[in-house]
């Protein structure tokens, strides 16, 4: 998949200028690895995944905490040398991968290829976008070599852009109903959950 990235942040900016919605650009090659991680799931990032497809917006908000914390506190802890730790540290990895790619469009104009996300403009929901770039990219750039090292200070970046945003006042509170912790671990302890996308419009 080849990126101009000239382009990619021109279009994106024709595209989005008078959305309500939050779109945020991701560089091409970030956006390469998200769609490459979020394949062939395991276990763990399927079972999330598939909550997540399901959920309400206040839901998602609280899947996207559980998933930062939960890989926070592995990528600390973690003993990069044994393969049963990074098991489940790669399994937090690759949900992060999976729920951006929900929300990823990657659009090919005029051969250029580009691709953003897009969410509600929420600042709570946009916090959540901001904690999952901070702990990939901290993984990535503090234990990580070579290409992933790389990616990680793009997602540092990222988060960084994001953070400023929010410090700056750019994203409203509209007042989203966040459920109780025991109304989320209800929702995560319900195996009958069904399993249906939301509709587009709840994005």
């Amino acid at each position: 998949m080849h990126y101009n990235l000239g382009a990619e942040q021109f279009l994106f900016s024709q595209l989005t200028k008078d959305s309500s919605e939050f779109n945020f650009w991701i560089p091409g090659e970030v956006a390469e690895h998200f769609l490459e991680r979020a394949k062939n799931p395991c276990k763990i990032s399927q079972e999330l995944f598939n909550k997540y497809v399901t959920a309400s917006p206040g839901y998602r908000y609280h899947i996207r905490k559980a998933i930062f914390y939960s890989y926070m506190g592995l990528n600390y802890e973690t003993d990069r040398k044994n393969k049963k730790q990074m098991e489940q540290l790669e399994a937090f990895n690759q949900a992060v991968a999976m729920v951006v790619a929900r929300h990823m469009t990657v659009i090919d104009t005029l051969g250029h290829k580009f691709a953003y996300i897009t969410d509600i403009n929420d600042v709570k929901m946009v916090e959540g976008w901001k904690d999952l770039f901070d702990i990939m990219g901290s993984d990535y750039s503090h234990f990580r070599k070579g290409k992933f090292h790389k990616l990680g200070e793009i997602l540092t970046s990222m988060y960084g852009c994001l953070n400023s945003e929010i410090r700056d006042g750019k994203y409203p509170d509209t007042g989203l109903q966040i459920p109780s912790p025991q109304e989320f671990l209800d929702f995560m302890n319900n195996e009958k959950t069904e399993q249906k996308p939301p509709d587009e419009d709840t994005l």
